[in-house]
């Protein structure tokens, strides 16, 4: 699942659906992807826009939070994503994944001047749609 949501020149790209249902709901500027129409569906009555591809919205976002089911999902997804990142962006992935395919993938997004962070978040899906969701957040210090 992704959703793209942005206030004024701020815009940030979103796996999952908790928060994409949350953000829409707000009033934010949130466009969704997921293989899933019925998911796209459901969230666009929420107001969230459908998107016809992932790459779309993330090549126009200053930053990206995936929260992916896991490693086969990251592997297969996130590379496609990071190449369609604007240099300069962040990319915050909140996927339960393992350490090798975190540092594979922060190293990919690192070459075109994107920061990586890995956020892992507690709470599930039940506290991401009530908007309360913990994040432990690790990354580079710049």
């Amino acid at each position: 699942m992704g959703a793209a949501a942005g206030r004024a020149d701020r815009r940030a790209w979103f796996h999952g659906r908790g928060a994409a249902r949350n953000l829409a709901s707000a009033g934010h500027n949130v466009v969704v992807f997921d293989l899933d129409l019925r998911r796209v569906e459901d969230l666009a009555r929420t107001g969230a826009r459908p998107a016809s591809s992932g790459e779309r919205p993330a090549a126009q976002v200053d930053v990206l939070f995936t929260s992916l089911s896991g490693p086969r999902q990251s592997a297969a997804t996130m590379p496609g994503l990071i190449d369609a990142l604007p240099s300069r962006a962040i990319w915050i992935d909140m996927t339960t994944t393992d350490r090798d395919l975190v540092v594979e993938l922060a190293t990919r997004a690192g070459g075109p001047g994107i920061a990586a962070l890995d956020a892992p978040v507690t709470g599930a899906v039940d506290a991401a749609r009530t908007g309360n969701l913990t994040m432990f957040v690790g990354g580079p210090d710049e």
